[in-house]
């Protein structure tokens, strides 16, 4: 069992290196128009592989032993598995805390399409820094024009909405 270990974390090694060097030097672009897809899985390909490989490596360690070449090579693998992660994290979090701030401004343009003025300052306060610049009072003014609620754009234009020209995604609420 030592040797067929050994044999499949090498050979799992040498492919992952040679689909990702494959796809990074040839850019494909797989059905997307962005030139740096090819790129993208490639880095995914090594980090996955390099996981893989790890965990065979440390099924090695644990069974058979290591030598202290064979330990500061999987303390490395480990350092570069644990340096894999910390983007993949970090873009997990921004998006869970995207998607809460959506969640946020959605309570807030159903207020006003419910023209319920009350129900509109309590999401707009539970909103917190996500809707309090000028420029969302702005765009909640051609939102609540959008839909009529006469009551929130009169509410709007008392916190100092204007009617702003500016505004170039008016095109996505109408």
């Amino acid at each position: 069992m030592k040797r067929p270990l050994g044999i499949c974390s090498l050979g799992l090694a040498s492919v992952t290196l040679i689909i990702a060097l494959a796809l990074w030097v040839t850019d494909i672009r797989l059905f997307s128009p962005d030139a740096q897809v090819g790129r993208y899985l490639a880095i995914f390909i090594l980090a996955c592989g390099n996981l893989l490989v790890l965990i065979l490596n440390g099924i090695y360690w644990w069974r058979y032993g290591a030598a202290p070449w064979f330990r500061n090579l999987v303390v490395i693998q480990g350092l570069l598995a644990l340096g894999s992660v910390i983007p993949v994290a970090r873009q997990i979090s921004d998006n869970l805390v995207q998607s809460h701030v959506a969640a946020k401004m959605d309570r807030v343009d159903k207020a006003i399409q419910a023209d319920d003025v009350q129900q509109f300052k309590k999401t707009r306060e539970a909103c917190g820094k996500s809707c309090a610049s000028n420029d969302s009072l702005n765009w909640e003014l051609h939102v609540a024009a959008k839909y009529d609620a006469l009551q929130v754009a009169t509410e709007l234009v008392r916190m100092s909405a204007k009617v702003d020209d500016s505004i170039n995604d008016l095109r996505r609420i109408m």
